[in-house]
């Protein structure tokens, strides 16, 4: 003889499976705020990155697309130093660092646009 799960059995079985399978969802999609802390350290290691990137990619190219990218990308990448030094000085003394912030986002906004178009990062065509 065999055992049948009844339909309330089965029932609160799918009711669990999505239930948790939603959950799951919203959970990874729930982001939870960072500290101005975390947010600077990320900033940095975002720099750092592309600058590794870039400074691979310097040695590597030609001296005319050298003495172009001296002049195109190299004050981009001082302005986001220069911010990022700001903001690191603006948490040392325990200050809010919201104008660091979206100062930061503007540079790298910036720095994501040259660095792509001068294909330093994303795909090569």
């Amino acid at each position: 003889m065999k055992r049948r799960l009844s339909n309330y059995a089965v029932g609160a079985l799918v009711a669990y499976v999505v239930l948790f399978m939603g959950g799951c969802t919203f959970t990874k999609n729930v982001q939870l705020p960072q500290s101005q802390e975390e947010a600077y350290f990320e900033a940095l290691r975002f720099y750092n990155a592309r600058a590794e990137s870039y400074k691979f990619h310097f040695l590597l190219a030609p001296e005319e697309v050298q003495a172009k990218w001296t002049k195109k990308i190299n004050p981009i990448f001082k302005e986001a130093s220069d911010i990022l030094d700001i903001w690191d000085q603006t948490l040392i003394a325990g200050q809010d660092a919201a104008t660091s912030v979206e100062r930061w986002e503007n540079i790298k906004r910036q720095l994501i646009i040259i660095l792509s178009n001068e294909q330093i990062i994303g795909e090569k065509k």
